[in-house]
């Protein structure tokens, strides 16, 4: 079962999507350089052909870069020898990474495709944790003629990255950046709104409008002007402007808890949307 497209951006940068559902993929970017070749996130690791598969794109030797440790992005990681990720979200991988919980969210990604699933279960990558060097704000891999530099944006999780790549004019965003009822800040393992708001508005102010933005489940950049609408939504939500909000439903996990009240606000003027704990926005 081939669940891999690959899709050139250009010369030296591919997406590759791991295919779970018509509506929806697991999205990894390959950064080729002169020496060396950046993977950023790895998908859930339903099969263990992803690194041959990348090895079919470029002969160069292969770091992997985890913008956070969910299973959807990390669950592979462990093909490869070299891996960055942030310490903050090793709080995650004795949850994120268990095989059990990786067939679980596959299941549910799938509409229960048994195809899918039973496949996974007799060619996924069994590992469940990885061994990884942090990730510090700022950091640089320079893969020879193309640099990519590591850019926190904590609020999915505590230890969120993204990677940008300054010169050519795009971003890497995992689930940092995100629209249609994303960024999600529902799990008690988020950051606070307020924390998430600063974060993004950092983020904003060294990348402007222009930059072109990939997140972690899409083959597209997402329109220019996301970032904004997102921080006028967290304002939105800061001022109280709250009365049209609704329940949101918690992806994937039953999660009940006193302290979490997951709810949905429809940004102003804009197709996009915030998932946050009504409980924890400061």
């Amino acid at each position: 079962m081939n669940i891999f497209e690959t899709q050139k951006v250009y010369d030296n940068f591919y997406l590759i999507s791991e295919r779970i559902s018509p509506t929806m993929v697991c999205t990894m970017g390959l950064v080729i350089g002169d020496k060396t070749a950046a993977l950023v996130d790895t998908g859930f690791g339903v099969t263990g052909s992803l690194r041959k598969h990348v090895e079919t794109i470029t002969d160069r030797p292969v770091i992997c870069l985890i913008t956070h440790c969910d299973p959807d992005h990390a669950g592979a990681a462990a093909l490869f020898d070299t891996i960055y990720m942030s310490d903050l979200d090793d709080e995650l991988q004795p949850w994120s990474l268990k095989v059990d919980k990786r067939i679980s969210d596959v299941t549910l990604a799938s509409h229960r495709n048994q195809e899918l699933v039973g496949y996974m279960k007799t060619h996924m990558v069994l590992s469940e944790g990885i061994q990884h060097q942090n990730l510090h704000e700022g950091e640089e891999f320079d893969l020879g003629g193309v640099k990519l530099e590591a850019f926190p944006l904590p609020g999915h999780s505590k230890g969120s990255f993204c990677f940008l790549n300054r010169e050519e004019g795009y971003a890497l965003t995992g689930d940092s950046v995100a629209a249609v009822s994303y960024p999600m800040l529902l799990a008690l393992r988020c950051t606070s709104l307020a924390v998430y708001a600063k974060a993004l508005r950092h983020f904003y102010d060294a990348t402007g409008e222009k930059m072109g933005l990939y997140s972690g489940h899409r083959m597209d950049p997402f329109p220019q002007g996301l970032v904004k609408d997102l921080l006028r939504g967290c304002d939105e939500i800061f001022s109280g402007d709250t009365e049209n909000d609704r329940s949101a439903r918690f992806p994937f996990d039953k999660v009940v808890a006193d302290d979490l009240k997951p709810m949905e606000h429809l940004i102003s003027d804009s197709n996009a949307s915030i998932r946050y704990n009504a409980k924890r926005i400061y």
